[in-house]
């Protein structure tokens, strides 16, 4: 779908500098390098697009080899990354209380400071 919307556009703008007649020879040796690069563009993206499958394929193919090789080790990786997300989780209910009076301080600023503060944002 994308190279079809790309292919479209990269004829679409042919078309324009084709039926714009520039005599300038600058402007036309530009429009042609441009159309030389979205050509370019186009066939990279179709042969990644052509290429997705097998990439896909190869992943999943060498994620089994790697659980065969090492059996247990994803659900032993799960188990950890679902700990360590409860131990930070644990953390930061235990933090909040000294988090939300670093926030008030910072809010509220130091009031004894008061006098000082305002003595220089007068003068």
């Amino acid at each position: 779908m994308k190279c079809a919307l790309l292919i479209s556009g990269a004829l679409l703008l042919g078309a324009v500098l084709a039926a714009g007649g520039c005599n300038d020879p600058q402007a036309a040796a530009a429009a042609q390098r441009r159309l030389q690069r979205i050509d370019h563009h186009l066939t990279a993206a179709k042969e990644r697009e052509n290429d997705g499958p097998r990439r896909i394929q190869h992943t999943v193919d060498t994620a089994e080899r790697i659980e065969e090789w090492r059996p247990g080790r994803l659900q032993r990786d799960l188990n950890r990354a679902h700990d360590r997300v409860n131990t930070d989780v644990y953390n930061w209910n235990e933090q909040t209380p000294q988090r939300e009076a670093a926030i008030q301080d910072y809010i509220l600023g130091k009031p004894e400071r008061i006098d000082e503060v305002a003595g220089k944002m007068v003068n």
